[in-house]
Protein backbone atom coordinates (compact mmCIF):
# COMPACT_ATOMS: atom_id res chain seq x y z
CA UNK A 1 0.00 0.00 0.00
CA UNK A 2 2.84 2.40 0.86
CA UNK A 3 4.67 1.84 -2.43
CA UNK A 4 1.41 2.22 -4.40
CA UNK A 5 0.66 5.54 -2.68
CA UNK A 6 4.14 6.90 -3.43
CA UNK A 7 4.01 5.79 -7.07
CA UNK A 8 3.09 9.26 -8.43
CA UNK A 9 4.87 11.37 -5.80
CA UNK A 10 7.57 12.53 -8.21
CA UNK A 11 5.13 13.78 -10.82
CA UNK A 12 2.79 15.37 -8.27
CA UNK A 13 5.72 17.06 -6.54
CA UNK A 14 6.75 18.68 -9.81
CA UNK A 15 3.17 19.91 -10.30
CA UNK A 16 2.99 21.28 -6.75
CA UNK A 17 6.25 23.20 -7.20
CA UNK A 18 4.79 24.93 -10.27
CA UNK A 19 1.74 26.23 -8.33
CA UNK A 20 2.81 29.43 -6.59
CA UNK A 21 -0.64 29.70 -5.02
CA UNK A 22 0.02 26.67 -2.86
CA UNK A 23 -2.36 23.82 -2.05
CA UNK A 24 -5.50 25.79 -2.89
CA UNK A 25 -4.30 26.40 -6.46
CA UNK A 26 -3.14 22.76 -6.83
CA UNK A 27 -6.58 21.41 -5.73
CA UNK A 28 -8.33 23.85 -8.10
CA UNK A 29 -6.15 22.64 -11.02
CA UNK A 30 -6.94 19.02 -10.19
CA UNK A 31 -10.76 19.60 -10.20
CA UNK A 32 -10.41 21.70 -13.37
CA UNK A 33 -8.75 18.69 -15.04
CA UNK A 34 -11.60 16.40 -13.91
CA UNK A 35 -14.19 18.88 -15.26
CA UNK A 36 -12.53 19.39 -18.63
CA UNK A 37 -11.11 15.99 -19.44
CA UNK A 38 -13.49 13.55 -17.67
CA UNK A 39 -17.19 13.05 -16.93
CA UNK A 40 -16.49 13.06 -13.16
CA UNK A 41 -19.17 15.68 -12.43
CA UNK A 42 -21.83 14.55 -15.00
CA UNK A 43 -21.28 10.85 -15.64
CA UNK A 44 -22.68 9.47 -12.39
CA UNK A 45 -25.69 9.79 -10.17
CA UNK A 46 -26.52 13.10 -8.55
CA UNK A 47 -24.35 13.71 -5.48
CA UNK A 48 -21.98 10.81 -6.29
CA UNK A 49 -18.93 13.06 -7.01
CA UNK A 50 -19.43 14.99 -3.77
CA UNK A 51 -19.77 11.74 -1.76
CA UNK A 52 -16.57 10.33 -3.28
CA UNK A 53 -14.62 13.49 -2.45
CA UNK A 54 -15.90 13.52 1.15
CA UNK A 55 -15.02 9.83 1.72
CA UNK A 56 -11.50 10.33 0.35
CA UNK A 57 -11.06 13.45 2.48
CA UNK A 58 -12.26 11.69 5.66
CA UNK A 59 -10.00 8.68 5.05
CA UNK A 60 -6.82 10.68 4.50
CA UNK A 61 -7.68 13.17 7.26
CA UNK A 62 -7.90 10.26 9.74
CA UNK A 63 -4.54 8.87 8.57
CA UNK A 64 -2.89 12.30 8.88
CA UNK A 65 -4.21 12.84 12.44
CA UNK A 66 -3.07 9.34 13.49
CA UNK A 67 0.43 9.94 12.10
CA UNK A 68 0.65 13.30 13.90
CA UNK A 69 -0.45 11.73 17.21
CA UNK A 70 2.16 8.95 16.90
CA UNK A 71 4.86 11.50 16.13
CA UNK A 72 3.93 13.60 19.20
CA UNK A 73 3.90 10.48 21.40
CA UNK A 74 7.32 9.44 20.10
CA UNK A 75 8.78 12.89 20.68
CA UNK A 76 7.39 13.01 24.25
CA UNK A 77 8.85 9.56 25.00
CA UNK A 78 12.27 10.59 23.68
CA UNK A 79 12.10 13.83 25.70
CA UNK A 80 11.21 11.88 28.87
CA UNK A 81 14.03 9.35 28.34
CA UNK A 82 16.49 12.19 27.72
CA UNK A 83 15.40 13.89 30.96
CA UNK A 84 15.76 10.61 32.91
CA UNK A 85 19.27 10.05 31.50
CA UNK A 86 20.25 13.61 32.41
CA UNK A 87 18.88 13.17 35.97
CA UNK A 88 20.71 9.86 36.34
CA UNK A 89 24.00 11.38 35.17
CA UNK A 90 23.53 14.32 37.54
CA UNK A 91 22.84 11.99 40.47
CA UNK A 92 25.96 9.93 39.63
CA UNK A 93 28.07 13.09 39.47
CA UNK A 94 26.69 14.24 42.84
CA UNK A 95 27.47 10.83 44.38
CA UNK A 96 31.04 10.86 43.05
CA UNK A 97 31.50 14.43 44.28
CA UNK A 98 30.21 13.48 47.74
CA UNK A 99 32.51 10.44 47.90
CA UNK A 100 35.48 12.55 46.77
CA UNK A 101 34.78 15.12 49.51
CA UNK A 102 34.60 12.42 52.21
CA UNK A 103 37.65 10.43 51.09
CA UNK A 104 40.79 10.75 53.24
CA UNK A 105 43.29 13.23 51.87
CA UNK A 106 46.73 11.66 51.41
CA UNK A 107 49.87 13.76 51.53
CA UNK A 108 53.52 12.80 51.78
CA UNK A 109 55.56 14.46 54.50
CA UNK A 110 58.93 15.87 53.54
CA UNK A 111 61.78 15.90 56.07
CA UNK A 112 61.24 19.65 56.61
CA UNK A 113 57.53 19.15 57.28
CA UNK A 114 58.29 16.29 59.68
CA UNK A 115 60.74 18.49 61.62
CA UNK A 116 58.23 21.35 61.74
CA UNK A 117 55.55 18.94 62.96
CA UNK A 118 57.86 17.62 65.67
CA UNK A 119 58.64 21.17 66.82
CA UNK A 120 54.92 22.01 67.05
CA UNK A 121 54.23 18.83 69.06
CA UNK A 122 57.14 19.53 71.43
CA UNK A 123 55.94 23.09 71.99
CA UNK A 124 52.39 21.97 72.75
CA UNK A 125 53.71 19.27 75.05
CA UNK A 126 55.82 21.81 77.01
CA UNK A 127 52.82 24.13 77.34
CA UNK A 128 50.61 21.34 78.63
CA UNK A 129 53.25 20.21 81.14
CA UNK A 130 53.46 23.76 82.54
CA UNK A 131 49.69 23.91 82.90
CA UNK A 132 49.53 20.48 84.56
CA UNK A 133 52.21 21.16 87.23
CA UNK A 134 49.90 23.19 89.60
CA UNK A 135 47.20 20.54 89.37
CA UNK A 136 49.18 17.34 89.88
CA UNK A 137 46.98 16.05 92.69
CA UNK A 138 43.71 16.65 90.85
CA UNK A 139 45.13 14.97 87.75
CA UNK A 140 46.10 11.94 89.82
CA UNK A 141 42.55 11.73 91.18
CA UNK A 142 41.09 11.91 87.68
CA UNK A 143 43.52 9.22 86.53
CA UNK A 144 42.45 6.99 89.39
CA UNK A 145 38.80 7.40 88.44
CA UNK A 146 39.33 6.76 84.74
CA UNK A 147 39.72 2.95 84.88
CA UNK A 148 36.28 2.69 86.49
CA UNK A 149 34.72 4.50 83.51
CA UNK A 150 36.63 2.31 81.10
CA UNK A 151 35.46 -0.76 83.00
CA UNK A 152 31.86 0.42 82.72
CA UNK A 153 32.31 0.90 78.96
CA UNK A 154 33.85 -2.55 78.60
CA UNK A 155 30.96 -3.98 80.63
CA UNK A 156 28.45 -2.43 78.21
CA UNK A 157 30.33 -3.85 75.22
CA UNK A 158 30.49 -7.27 76.87
CA UNK A 159 26.74 -7.15 77.45
CA UNK A 160 26.11 -6.50 73.75
CA UNK A 161 28.43 -9.33 72.71
CA UNK A 162 27.10 -11.75 75.30
CA UNK A 163 26.40 -15.16 73.77
CA UNK A 164 28.64 -14.60 70.73
CA UNK A 165 31.36 -17.16 69.93
CA UNK A 166 35.03 -16.26 70.22
CA UNK A 167 36.68 -16.56 66.74
CA UNK A 168 38.95 -19.53 66.13
CA UNK A 169 42.57 -19.17 64.97
CA UNK A 170 41.35 -18.53 61.41
CA UNK A 171 38.93 -15.75 62.42
CA UNK A 172 35.95 -18.06 61.89
CA UNK A 173 34.28 -20.72 64.05
CA UNK A 174 34.50 -24.44 64.86
CA UNK A 175 30.88 -25.62 64.63
CA UNK A 176 29.51 -29.12 65.37
CA UNK A 177 29.16 -30.08 61.69
CA UNK A 178 31.87 -28.01 60.02
CA UNK A 179 34.67 -25.49 60.51
CA UNK A 180 35.14 -22.17 58.73
CA UNK A 181 37.85 -19.50 58.51
CA UNK A 182 38.07 -16.14 56.75
CA UNK A 183 40.14 -13.21 55.55
CA UNK A 184 38.78 -9.83 54.49
CA UNK A 185 38.37 -11.15 50.94
CA UNK A 186 37.43 -14.84 51.23
CA UNK A 187 35.82 -17.58 53.34
CA UNK A 188 36.88 -21.26 53.53
CA UNK A 189 34.76 -24.12 54.92
CA UNK A 190 35.80 -27.68 55.88
CA UNK A 191 32.82 -30.07 56.01
CA UNK A 192 33.75 -33.60 57.18
CA UNK A 193 31.55 -36.62 56.35
CA UNK A 194 31.68 -39.79 58.47
CA UNK A 195 31.19 -42.44 55.76
CA UNK A 196 32.79 -45.91 55.32
CA UNK A 197 33.97 -45.12 51.78
CA UNK A 198 36.02 -42.51 49.90
CA UNK A 199 33.84 -39.64 48.71
CA UNK A 200 33.63 -38.78 45.03
CA UNK A 201 32.06 -35.81 43.31
CA UNK A 202 28.89 -37.77 42.48
CA UNK A 203 28.35 -38.56 46.19
CA UNK A 204 27.90 -34.95 47.34
CA UNK A 205 25.78 -31.93 46.49
CA UNK A 206 27.51 -28.53 46.63
CA UNK A 207 25.51 -25.57 45.31
CA UNK A 208 27.16 -22.13 45.59
CA UNK A 209 24.89 -19.23 44.69
CA UNK A 210 25.43 -15.48 45.00
CA UNK A 211 23.30 -15.33 48.17
CA UNK A 212 22.98 -18.95 49.35
CA UNK A 213 24.97 -22.14 49.99
CA UNK A 214 24.04 -25.83 50.13
CA UNK A 215 26.36 -28.71 51.10
CA UNK A 216 24.98 -32.24 51.50
CA UNK A 217 25.65 -35.97 51.11
CA UNK A 218 23.29 -37.34 48.44
CA UNK A 219 20.27 -39.02 50.00
CA UNK A 220 20.84 -37.34 53.39
CA UNK A 221 19.67 -34.07 54.99
CA UNK A 222 21.97 -31.17 54.05
CA UNK A 223 24.69 -30.07 56.46
CA UNK A 224 24.32 -26.50 55.19
CA UNK A 225 21.31 -25.12 53.32
CA UNK A 226 20.61 -21.44 54.04
CA UNK A 227 21.16 -17.85 52.82
CA UNK A 228 24.73 -16.56 53.10
CA UNK A 229 25.67 -13.74 55.49
CA UNK A 230 26.61 -11.63 52.45
CA UNK A 231 27.02 -11.96 48.68
CA UNK A 232 29.85 -13.94 47.03
CA UNK A 233 31.34 -14.13 43.53
CA UNK A 234 30.05 -17.47 42.21
CA UNK A 235 32.47 -17.59 39.28
CA UNK A 236 35.49 -17.23 41.60
CA UNK A 237 34.24 -19.66 44.27
CA UNK A 238 35.07 -23.40 44.19
CA UNK A 239 34.92 -26.69 46.11
CA UNK A 240 36.83 -29.99 46.22
CA UNK A 241 37.12 -33.26 48.20
CA UNK A 242 40.18 -33.77 50.41
CA UNK A 243 41.35 -37.20 51.63
CA UNK A 244 38.09 -38.75 50.44
CA UNK A 245 36.31 -37.58 53.62
CA UNK A 246 36.26 -33.76 53.74
CA UNK A 247 34.53 -31.32 51.39
CA UNK A 248 36.27 -27.93 51.31
CA UNK A 249 34.40 -24.92 49.94
CA UNK A 250 36.09 -21.65 48.96
CA UNK A 251 33.91 -18.51 48.77
CA UNK A 252 35.15 -15.22 47.29
CA UNK A 253 33.55 -12.22 49.02
CA UNK A 254 32.13 -9.37 46.93
CA UNK A 255 32.66 -6.86 49.76
CA UNK A 256 36.36 -7.32 50.51
CA UNK A 257 36.41 -4.87 53.43
CA UNK A 258 34.11 -6.73 55.83
CA UNK A 259 34.48 -9.42 58.50
CA UNK A 260 31.62 -11.95 58.50
CA UNK A 261 30.13 -12.89 61.88
CA UNK A 262 28.64 -16.10 60.39
CA UNK A 263 28.72 -18.02 57.09
CA UNK A 264 24.97 -18.62 56.76
CA UNK A 265 22.11 -16.93 58.59
CA UNK A 266 21.31 -20.06 60.62
CA UNK A 267 24.79 -20.20 62.22
CA UNK A 268 25.66 -18.75 65.64
CA UNK A 269 27.47 -15.39 65.53
CA UNK A 270 31.14 -14.86 66.31
CA UNK A 271 32.42 -11.74 68.07
CA UNK A 272 34.09 -9.81 65.22
CA UNK A 273 35.64 -7.39 67.75
CA UNK A 274 37.97 -10.21 68.79
CA UNK A 275 39.14 -10.98 65.25
CA UNK A 276 42.93 -10.79 64.77
CA UNK A 277 43.85 -9.64 61.24
CA UNK A 278 47.35 -11.10 61.65
CA UNK A 279 45.78 -14.58 61.64
CA UNK A 280 44.38 -14.02 58.17
CA UNK A 281 46.26 -15.36 55.17
CA UNK A 282 48.78 -12.93 53.62
CA UNK A 283 51.07 -13.04 50.65
CA UNK A 284 54.62 -13.84 51.71
CA UNK A 285 56.76 -10.72 51.99
CA UNK A 286 53.75 -8.40 52.28
CA UNK A 287 54.03 -5.87 55.10
CA UNK A 288 50.91 -4.07 56.33
CA UNK A 289 53.03 -1.17 57.55
CA UNK A 290 52.71 0.93 60.67
CA UNK A 291 49.79 3.13 61.69
CA UNK A 292 50.03 6.01 64.15
CA UNK A 293 46.84 7.75 65.28
CA UNK A 294 46.85 11.32 66.59
CA UNK A 295 44.17 13.38 68.31
CA UNK A 296 44.56 17.16 68.14
CA UNK A 297 48.22 16.61 67.18
CA UNK A 298 48.82 14.45 70.32
CA UNK A 299 49.78 10.81 69.60
CA UNK A 300 47.31 8.23 70.98
CA UNK A 301 47.93 5.02 68.97
CA UNK A 302 50.76 3.38 67.01
CA UNK A 303 50.61 -0.18 65.70
CA UNK A 304 51.46 -2.44 62.82
CA UNK A 305 49.28 -5.04 61.09
CA UNK A 306 49.49 -7.49 64.00
CA UNK A 307 49.67 -4.98 66.88
CA UNK A 308 53.22 -6.14 67.69
CA UNK A 309 56.37 -3.91 67.99
CA UNK A 310 56.89 -1.70 64.97
CA UNK A 311 58.75 -3.19 62.02
CA UNK A 312 60.97 -1.59 59.40
CA UNK A 313 58.23 -0.68 56.92
CA UNK A 314 56.99 2.79 55.99
CA UNK A 315 54.24 4.05 58.26
CA UNK A 316 50.98 5.96 58.02
CA UNK A 317 50.56 8.99 60.28
CA UNK A 318 46.97 10.10 60.99
CA UNK A 319 46.47 13.61 62.35
CA UNK A 320 42.96 14.84 63.09
CA UNK A 321 41.18 12.14 61.05
CA UNK A 322 40.34 11.89 58.20
CA UNK A 323 43.49 13.77 57.07
CA UNK A 324 46.21 11.18 56.31
CA UNK A 325 49.97 11.69 55.95
CA UNK A 326 52.72 9.26 55.01
CA UNK A 327 56.32 9.56 56.08
CA UNK A 328 59.48 7.71 57.03
CA UNK A 329 59.04 5.39 60.03
CA UNK A 330 62.22 6.48 61.82
CA UNK A 331 61.18 10.14 61.68
CA UNK A 332 57.70 9.33 62.98
CA UNK A 333 58.99 7.07 65.74
CA UNK A 334 60.93 10.02 67.13
CA UNK A 335 57.58 11.81 67.56
CA UNK A 336 55.88 8.98 69.48
CA UNK A 337 56.25 8.36 73.24
CA UNK A 338 56.80 4.72 74.37
CA UNK A 339 53.30 4.45 75.85
CA UNK A 340 51.77 4.95 72.42
CA UNK A 341 53.82 2.20 70.80
CA UNK A 342 52.21 -0.51 72.95
CA UNK A 343 48.66 -0.01 71.57
CA UNK A 344 46.86 -2.98 70.00
CA UNK A 345 44.54 -2.98 66.98
CA UNK A 346 41.76 -4.36 69.18
CA UNK A 347 41.95 -1.18 71.33
CA UNK A 348 40.46 0.93 68.55
CA UNK A 349 36.75 1.70 68.26
CA UNK A 350 34.83 0.05 65.41
CA UNK A 351 34.82 3.03 63.01
CA UNK A 352 38.53 3.82 63.45
CA UNK A 353 39.52 0.16 63.27
CA UNK A 354 37.55 -0.28 60.02
CA UNK A 355 39.30 2.75 58.53
CA UNK A 356 42.74 1.53 59.62
CA UNK A 357 42.11 -1.98 58.24
CA UNK A 358 41.01 -0.48 54.92
CA UNK A 359 44.21 1.60 54.67
CA UNK A 360 46.36 -1.40 55.62
CA UNK A 361 44.59 -3.55 53.02
CA UNK A 362 45.04 -0.89 50.31
CA UNK A 363 48.73 -0.53 51.26
CA UNK A 364 49.29 -4.30 50.89
CA UNK A 365 47.45 -4.33 47.55
CA UNK A 366 49.58 -1.45 46.22
CA UNK A 367 52.81 -3.12 47.36
CA UNK A 368 51.85 -6.23 45.37
CA UNK A 369 50.71 -4.25 42.31
CA UNK A 370 47.04 -5.19 42.89
CA UNK A 371 43.93 -2.94 42.82
CA UNK A 372 42.85 -1.16 46.01
CA UNK A 373 39.37 -1.61 47.51
CA UNK A 374 37.99 1.41 45.62
CA UNK A 375 39.51 0.19 42.34
CA UNK A 376 37.99 -3.27 42.93
CA UNK A 377 34.54 -1.72 43.44
CA UNK A 378 34.86 0.17 40.15
CA UNK A 379 35.95 -3.02 38.35
CA UNK A 380 32.96 -4.91 39.80
CA UNK A 381 30.58 -2.16 38.63
CA UNK A 382 32.06 -2.30 35.10
CA UNK A 383 31.66 -6.10 35.02
CA UNK A 384 27.93 -5.73 35.74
Amino acid sequence: MGEEEEKYDGMLLVMAQQHEGGVQELVNTFFSFLRRKTDFFTGGEAGAPEKLVKEAFAHHSQLALKAQKEKQSREEKEKKEKAERAAKLKAEEERKKHEAENEPRIKELTDEEAERLQTEIDQKKDQEEKKEEPATKSSAAETAGKPDKESDSEGEEDEKDKGKIKPNAGNGADLPNYRWTQTLSEVDLLVPFDVPFRLKGKDVVVDVQRRSLKVALKGHPPVIDAPLYNEVKVEESSWLIEDGKVVTVHLEKINKMEWWNKVVTTDPEINTKKICPENSKRQEGSDPGVVALFNNSQPIRALNGSGTPLGSSPCLLLIDLPAVYTGNKDVLLSLLPPSVLSAQLSDLDGETRSMVEKMMYDQRQKSMGLPTSEEQKKQDILKK
